[in-house]
């Protein structure tokens, strides 16, 4: 089917229109836009087609020699390095779904944060105020191909610079210029003005793009003239050589980590070691920013007004629950009137407690520290008889001791202390001898009654250590002494916190800092463990707490140096943790002896048995995956009725599980894609046809007599990749290329006709035919070629992740290819494949998990490691820790870049 280009006028993006449809209205595409269009005439097509064809005739003459006053470009250096040139005026792709899925690919830098006076301590407002922000300067470059790394070399040099202007700019000129051109710049593409000299690994991005529509044939296509495959290969061969098989030598450029403000995730964990105690505040904060598929990224981490906000009325919450004020642990009360819980014959007014009979009144009170308590009982009396009226008191149901009340009418003070243990008690005053003579002689001694009129407790004399949390102890490792002034006690107690808050050694300037606080609030006659609190609030919204901000060395002989032990050891526990360094890692880099590759080596194995390292499943899996998304999906209720959130929670944790399975016996990669078993409970397992399983508790079950294999068959990443009411093959080959294979599929062109057209107009055919059918579309087939053939070995699988046979009465054909042409037949022949081409597993996993290690988009010369990564796994059977400890080594984390 022929189409025609045509420009929007309002949002200026390209269009791709069927020929059919000239000189209609239509409406743009753009989701930004959807301006209504009127599209140009045949008449105007051919008009126009005509002038650019006339253009490009009289643009074949010879090139005019430059004569001096032309300057000429330099010529391009075979070596594979930066340089000051400027990169070729191209402009970017479109982004990949994965990046539009992505979120936000760079920060910006957002106003000077307001001071807050929210509920914390002024002082501490003061110090809140002057936070720094995150400010975005890497960019995104993919880090090449996804061919394997030869165990003999794995880097190829790139050949002569003049076959860029002999063999492949021509290439461009024939077959690609028609609509990627000044004129027609499809997707932003130009390659009518390409400087012969351009070095290609300067723009990255672009190149690497153009060899995998080259390459993998999407481009031209398939309505254009199609280039001779020979001819296609050699220029593919080329440009891989060129942009993805350079030369490592001579590139030392372990790339710039961007100032790294701590997400959500890992502003809980810190919290968590630091202060002893897991509250989660984070869930109040606003939802971070994603780039490169992770949340850790550098770049997009800034910080909002409303997120200053928070982060005061947190660490005024964390800062109260560690730390514990001595008044709370005081009871200090009095029990009058109804106060009591009384029994009996007692009843209460407004000023005591009467019993005309026997009865009692219990005062209940909560000792949240042991210790001796004071003890205060009023009681009066009506005498009657021959003895006084009795007062028996007892403390949980021990009786203490029976008092008489001597007088008439006259109030008795009961005094006395004793040990209390921490706990619930409850005091007990009874009235216990009654006596009632109506016939005595004296009116006023007839009756005997008693009268309560209150009871005060007071304690404990002294808060004992032991009754502080395990969170004050951490923290409060000083008080004052007759020995220890409190600014002393202070220092000791704020230098070690704020070591641990900064996660380095903390300067005598700095210190002096929240000293001055804590001061400040003595002066103010707060208590000292009060004044600590004020002072460690203002130490966790301090911008070297909130942010991993690493101190660069000064070098001016080199642009490449190791960054130092401290930085080194956040860099490593942030990793694999999602938290700060622990006492172990803080002593190796105090010692200067981290950075020793036995050391490192050490540390990544010790840290991987933690029972912290659960956040590496958690937030690296999660994201790798997309399983995240998974809380978003809808699947259609009348069709799926048994999915819920309760069944989400269950597909995310299969997937968790077999990681963790795989991480904590250090087993080979290709585990995860090729596992005989899995973990389910009682509700997944009915999913899968599994009788049994029972409840909730998840267990580790054979898969050998079922149709499934790692987890690509695992229901979450099936119902993540389909819609609500279908699967989509195209969804799930994508899924396969990006996440297994580190192969981004091109961008759907725009004006790209729905599916459902095609289903509506051939309803009788089977849902592969009618999207074999819609392939047939030009326009849509340079994607669907790519994806599809993966996505039909899936099809046996259900939109959530059920076995079936037939799909709409017609057998499910399963049959399919990959975008090297190796064909399969069903999804565990497909597995299988995927499961004998480790290296390519290898390099999708090493480049995702380096991303999210490093908090920053790989860039071109991150191949570099990518390679060395890859062999030293292979080496090592493909063992997981092998490759996380290699990323730990690597230059690249090991390093940064001083001049950027």
């Amino acid at each position: 089917m022929q189409v025609f280009q045509f420009r929007c006028p309002n949002c200026e993006k390209s269009l791709r229109i069927r020929m059919d449809r000239a000189g209609q209205t239509a409406q743009c595409p753009n989701s930004d836009c959807g301006a209504k269009l009127k599209l140009p005439t045949l008449e105007q097509i051919e008009a126009k087609l005509k002038k650019k064809a006339l253009k490009k005739e009289s643009s074949s003459q010879p090139p005019v020699k430059p004569s001096k006053q032309t300057p000429v470009a330099k010529k391009q250096s075979t070596k594979p390095v930066r340089t000051k040139r400027p990169a070729p005026e191209l402009a970017p792709l479109p982004k990949t779904r994965r990046e539009l899925r992505s979120g936000k690919q760079s920060a910006t830098k957002t106003k000077g944060q307001k001071k807050s006076a929210r509920k914390l301590w002024p002082i501490a407002v003061g110090i809140a105020g002057v936070v720094v922000l995150a400010f975005a300067v890497s960019s995104f470059l993919p880090s090449g191909s996804t061919g394997d790394v030869s165990p003999g070399s794995t880097r190829i040099f790139a050949e002569q610079q003049n076959e860029f202007s002999t063999k492949v700019i021509p290439f461009l000129e024939k077959y690609c210029i028609d609509c990627h051109s000044s004129d027609f710049s499809e997707g932003g593409v130009k390659f009518d003005q390409l400087d012969p000299n351009t070095n290609l690994l300067e723009n990255h991005e672009f190149w690497h793009h153009a060899y995998l529509q080259i390459s993998l044939g999407a481009m031209p296509p398939s309505d254009a003239e199609a280039p001779p495959l020979a001819e296609r290969e050699a220029v593919a061969k080329w440009l891989d050589g060129a942009v993805n098989h350079f030369d490592c030598q001579g590139i030392n450029n372990p790339g710039h980590v961007t100032v790294h403000r701590l997400n959500r995730s890992e502003y809980d964990n810190t919290i968590r070691d630091l202060l002893g105690v897991n509250l989660e505040l984070s869930k109040n904060f606003p939802t971070d920013d994603v780039g490169y598929g992770f949340d850790n990224i550098g770049d997009v981490l800034t910080i909002s007004p409303i997120l200053m906000e928070r982060y005061l009325s947190a660490a005024e919450t964390a800062t109260s629950t560690a730390i514990a004020l001595p008044e709370s642990f005081v009871v200090d009360r009095k029990w009058t009137g109804n106060d009591f819980v009384i029994s009996g014959s007692g009843s209460a007014n407004s000023n005591e407690v009467g019993f005309p009979s026997r009865g009692s009144a219990k005062a209940r009170f909560k000792a949240t520290a042991g210790g001796k308590y004071e003890f205060r009982v009023v009681v009066a009396a009506t005498q009657a008889g021959d003895e006084l009226a009795k007062c028996k008191i007892s403390l949980d149901n021990s009786q203490i001791e029976s008092h008489e009340i001597p007088e008439h009418r006259k109030y008795k003070t009961i005094a006395w202390s004793q040990d209390v243990k921490k706990g619930d008690h409850e005091l007990d005053v009874a009235f216990e001898n009654d006596f009632y003579d109506p016939d005595a002689e004296d009116p006023k001694r007839r009756d005997r009654n008693m009268y309560l009129k209150y009871v005060e407790i007071i304690g404990p004399e002294k808060v004992p250590d032991s009754a502080y949390p395990a969170s004050h102890r951490m923290i409060v490792t000083a008080t004052p002494s007759d020995k220890l002034a409190p600014p002393q006690a202070a220092t000791q107690v704020l230098r070690k916190f704020t070591d641990r808050a900064f996660r380095r050694p903390v300067t005598d300037q700095e210190l002096t800092r929240y000293l001055k606080i804590f001061e400040l609030a003595q002066s103010r006659n707060e208590t000292y463990e009060r004044s600590l609190q004020i002072a460690i609030q203002a130490v966790l919204v301090s911008p070297e707490f909130l942010f991993r901000i690493e101190n660069k060395p000064d070098s001016s002989n080199t642009e490449a140096v190791a960054v130092e032990n401290f930085a080194l050891a956040s860099r490593i526990s942030y990793f694999l943790w999602s938290s700060m360094p622990d006492e172990e890692l803080f002593e190796l880099a105090k010692s200067g002896k981290l950075n020793q590759d036995e050391v490192l080596t050490k540390q990544v194995k010790r840290m991987l048995l933690d029972p912290k390292a659960k956040a590496l499943t958690e937030n690296f899996v999660g994201q790798w995956l997309g399983l995240r998304q998974l809380n978003e999906i809808s699947p259609d209720p009348d069709m799926f009725p048994e999915f819920n959130k309760e069944l989400v929670r269950d597909m995310q944790q299969e997937t968790e599980l077999l990681f963790a399975n795989i991480l904590e016996r250090d087993l080979s990669l290709t585990e995860l894609l090729t596992a005989d078993y899995t973990f389910v409970n009682e509700k997944l397992a009915k999913l899968y046809g599994i009788d049994s399983v029972k409840g909730s508790k998840f267990q580790q079950v054979s898969l050998k007599e079922k149709p499934r294999r790692g987890l690509i068959s695992h229901a979450g990443i099936l119902t993540l990749t389909s819609f609500p009411n279908r699967t989509s093959p195209v969804k799930r080959g994508e899924w396969v290329l990006e996440n297994i294979l580190a192969q981004d599929p091109p961008p759907a062109p725009p004006s790209v006709p729905s599916l459902e057209e095609t289903q509506a107009s051939n309803p009788n055919l089977s849902f592969r035919e009618q999207l074999v059918l819609h392939q047939k579309d030009p326009i849509c087939s340079s994607c669907h070629k790519l994806m599809d053939g993966i996505g039909f070995g899936l099809q046996n699988y259900d939109a959530i992740g059920r076995w079936r046979e037939k799909e709409g009465g017609h057998p499910i054909d399963s049959r399919g290819d990959l975008p090297d042409g190796k064909s399969f037949n069903g999804p565990l022949e497909l597995i299988n494949i995927l499961g004998q081409r480790p290296d390519e597993f290898t390099r999708c996993l090493s480049e995702k998990m380096l991303t999210y290690a490093l908090g920053r988009g790989l860039q071109w010369y991150d191949r570099c490691t990518i390679d060395d990564i890859i062999m030293a796994t292979r080496d090592d059977e493909y063992r997981i820790s092998r490759l996380i400890v290699e990323i730990v080594k690597s230059p690249a984390f090991r390093k940064q870049q001083v001049s950027h």
